[in-house]
């Protein structure tokens, strides 16, 4: 079958219109012992400037069979890190807020006084990463379990700079699942 500017026009429109990455939202579950940091996760959400659907990959191992054929066999999933970007206010009564949470966070995940671990059921949570369309609904969902972060950018200073400071956290997860297998 031959392209057809018709049948193509006719696809888009039957599909509610080519999909944008504009329109997103971007939330975090309860982290179990910091219920101060519960309170404050709307207001960074907010701020969540780039964030991504993740991929998966298959993970494969060659076996030889018979003659010297070799074929790949699955093994398990590979995941790559999420990747989120914030961008970051003063803040009322704290001083970056958008930050202070992550910092919060991850001084939950190892403690800077004593520079112990915690207990993933202490500091882990659910995020979920919506795409969204054109009226504002969600299509699209994936849920990153039992995830936390794992490195928080600098925050760029210049003297010549006028550019609105943001940051990137990184975080790793136990496995991501989408829209109907949540």
């Amino acid at each position: 079958m031959s392209f057809s500017p018709e049948n193509f026009l006719t696809h888009i429109k039957r599909n509610n219109g080519i999909a944008t990455g504009n329109r997103y939202e971007v939330t975090f579950g309860t982290i179990p012992t910091k219920s101060s940091l519960n309170q404050d996760a709307k207001g960074v959400t907010m701020l969540c400037h780039t964030a991504s659907i993740l991929g998966k990959a298959i993970n494969a191992n060659t076996e030889i069979y018979g003659y010297g054929s070799e074929y790949n066999l699955p093994v398990n999933e590979g995941f790559e890190d999420l990747s989120l970007s914030f961008h970051t206010t003063y803040g009322t009564n704290k001083t970056l807020p958008e930050r202070k949470y992550f910092d919060e966070w991850m001084n939950v995940v190892i403690n800077p006084t004593t520079n112990q671990a915690g207990f993933k059921k202490e500091f882990a949570a659910d995020i979920d990463v919506y795409l969204l369309n054109s009226q504002g609904k969600k299509c699209y969902h994936q849920r990153f379990l039992k995830a936390f972060p794992l490195t928080i950018s600098n925050l760029e200073l210049s003297g010549g700079a006028t550019e609105l400071l943001s940051f990137d956290v990184t975080f790793t997860y136990d496995n991501w699942l989408s829209n109907d297998d949540i």
